[in-house]
């Protein structure tokens, strides 16, 4: 592969829910038996000949989690992000209704477990910056020092990534990139005064309290 060249398209779901904290995203949990385990991420995968990029967010949120096409109303196509991997990512938004957490099903090869990311947590909390140059520098998360094992090292390139920790689970990469952009969006939408709620529901949520990496430094 030609260096700079971007890999064959992924979509992923970015499913909103209602949550017993009001509205949410559902997250995965990876399985320790595939890429990249026990990672944090939103239902995707490669887009197959002749799908579009929603197309392929539904069948595989339907493939990991046993959710229908039918409970998932598509609200809006996002651009796409570049994966560390070159590969390009379409992030599809979209609401799960109605959202029953005791009928899914989860793929157990590739998702461990799910939990619900409140939106008002995500609006009322910044992200922390790490350089992950090296991965076993100490002043990286040990959550997420773990997490980089599973990677290459970066070859002397400047790497920064973004990072929470939300309970047990430590969110960096692309999944938290993807959160800036959505958390973003709703906060623009909202200073701007937008007639109806961005997100069914958003309105209730309490709110107090990317562009594609360069060569010399990059943020996943």
């Amino acid at each position: 592969m030609e260096q700079g060249s971007v890999l064959r398209g992924a979509a992923v779901l970015i499913p909103l829910v209602r949550g017993q904290e009001g509205p949410a995203l559902l997250m995965e949990v990876r399985s320790l038996n595939v890429m990249q385990p026990g990672e944090i991420c939103f239902p995707g995968g490669h887009i197959e000949d002749g799908e579009t990029g929603s197309v392929t967010a539904l069948r595989e949120t339907a493939e990991e989690l046993g959710i229908p096409p039918s409970s998932v109303r598509i609200m809006r196509e996002m651009a796409p992000e570049l994966h560390l991997s070159r590969m390009l990512v379409h992030p599809v938004l979209a609401e799960i209704d109605p959202f029953e957490p005791e009928r899914l099903v989860l793929r157990r090869e590739e998702v461990s477990c799910v939990f619900t990311l409140p939106l008002a947590w995500l609006l009322s909390h910044e992200p922390a910056v790490y350089d992950i140059t090296d991965p076993e520098d100490k002043r990286i998360p040990e959550k997420l020092r773990r997490y980089l094992k599973n990677y290459s090292r970066s070859g002397g390139q400047k790497i920064t990534t973004n990072y929470w920790e939300y309970g047990p689970y430590g969110i960096w990469g692309l999944t938290a990139r993807l959160l800036i952009r959505l958390r973003d969006s709703l906060k623009a939408e909202e200073t701007a005064g937008a007639e109806r709620d961005p997100v069914p529901g958003m309105a209730a949520a309490d709110r107090s309290g990317g562009e594609v990496p360069g060569n010399e430094e990059r943020t996943v």
